[in-house]
């Protein structure tokens, strides 16, 4: 008996040739590969174009009207580094909230991602979104070829 299973969301640097490599599992296995990026960013057009879209455009003008409100990638491990209390704590929170579980009250996994962002800037890209200096989202992605991999969500419910 044999039961699906199914890969959603891989990264690109996941090895997949061995579902498709002559033999028995490339006559079980149905693969679907597509290229997704939800935004370029590297392009700064992109990112303001996503900003201006009614729906997003609406909420900023809403946080507007409540302090100063800033979008800016944070590149300095040191400024990471600052921060990530910050970050951890309002993931964790909304994390506990819908799934019982806290990361980054456990200080191994605190650990790992700030030594990984210390060893390899090049791969960890952090984005913020501050009201009056204060994080109220922030998002944590790795870059994976020429991809990148969103890997914490982070928001403030209260916003």
């Amino acid at each position: 008996m044999y039961f699906p299973l199914q890969f959603v969301n891989v990264l690109g640097c996941v090895p997949t040739e061995w579902l498709t490599a002559p033999g028995e599992l490339k006559s079980r296995c149905v693969t679907k590969f597509e290229r997704r990026p939800l935004i370029d960013i590297c392009d700064r057009a992109a990112i303001e174009g996503v900003l201006r879209k009614k729906s997003n455009k609406s909420r900023l003008n809403r946080l507007k009207r409540q302090g100063d409100v800033k979008f800016r990638e944070l590149s300095d491990y040191r400024e990471f580094e600052n921060r990530f209390d910050d970050i951890a704590e309002i993931f964790d929170r909304r994390q506990k909230i819908h799934n019982g579980i806290t990361v980054f009250h456990d200080p191994l996994n605190r650990c790992f991602l700030l030594e990984y962002a210390k060893r390899h800037p090049e791969q960890i890209r952090v984005f913020t979104l501050t009201l009056d200096g204060v994080i109220i989202a922030a998002l944590i992605a790795q870059i994976c070829s020429d991809a990148l991999a969103i890997d914490i969500i982070a928001f403030d419910t209260k916003y």
